[in-house]
């Protein structure tokens, strides 16, 4: 049965995921999804929106009620958690994710979190794909499980001529433009200096005659 979805593309994504991992059962299958993003920390905002997609996309497919593999209805249950962007901490929460029993995992946000993390889904055969990683060394590993739905830095647009051409002048005049020194007054602004006093010398009163009378 063909699934048609509106367009988020981390939904289409998670179907085929759980197409993949479907089992045969006379009830529900129930297929757990993992997602794991900064929930804390500097760029929490960026991986609360991350983990919301993820759920978003689920909820969609589960009320859609139409995910059926061989004949029986799948539905999909997320399991969230916090890498706080930091690498160690990320691969606790990989290795908890395959702990829980997760067939598939969307994340991690950044690079450095998901670079060390790729491999534990490797050696455990989790499909990882995460939405926001650029560095080129995360898929350049060459494990099957990893995948991006974001192009790599190598892949970024160059900048224009005239950009490069802006930058050059910049760096041709920060080099040759001397540091800016300490600028001397000019001869006509300048205090002349006291006049040191003689050490011979001493204030004295001037001197006054008395007043004379004048004869006529």
């Amino acid at each position: 049965m063909e699934i048609q979805l509106k367009p988020i593309s981390a939904a289409l994504t998670l179907a085929c995921i759980a197409m993949a991992y479907g089992q045969a059962a006379v009830a529900d299958v129930t297929v757990k999804i993992g997602s794991a993003a900064p929930l804390t920390g500097n760029i929490a905002h960026m991986g609360q929106d991350a983990a919301d997609g993820v759920k978003l996309a689920v909820q969609q497919i589960n009320k859609a009620g139409n995910l059926v593999i061989g004949g029986q209805k799948v539905v999909l249950e997320v399991d969230s958690l916090d890498d706080q962007a930091d690498p160690r901490t990320g691969t606790n929460v990989a290795q908890k994710l395959v702990d829980d029993g997760v067939v598939a995992v969307i994340g991690h946000l950044n690079s450095g979190v998901s670079i060390p993390a790729s491999k534990i889904y490797r050696d455990n055969g989790v499909t990882q794909i995460t939405p926001g990683s650029t560095n080129p060394q995360y898929t350049l590993q060459g494990y099957k499980t990893a995948f991006r739905v974001i192009g790599t830095d190598a892949q970024q647009a160059p900048p224009s001529p005239s950009t490069r051409r802006t930058r050059r002048s910049r760096q041709s005049r920060s080099s040759t433009t001397p540091r800016p020194t300490a600028r001397a007054l000019p001869t006509s602004s300048r205090r002349p200096p006291k006049p040191k006093a003689s050490r011979c010398c001493r204030a004295t009163r001037p001197m006054t005659r008395p007043p004379t009378s004048r004869r006529f």
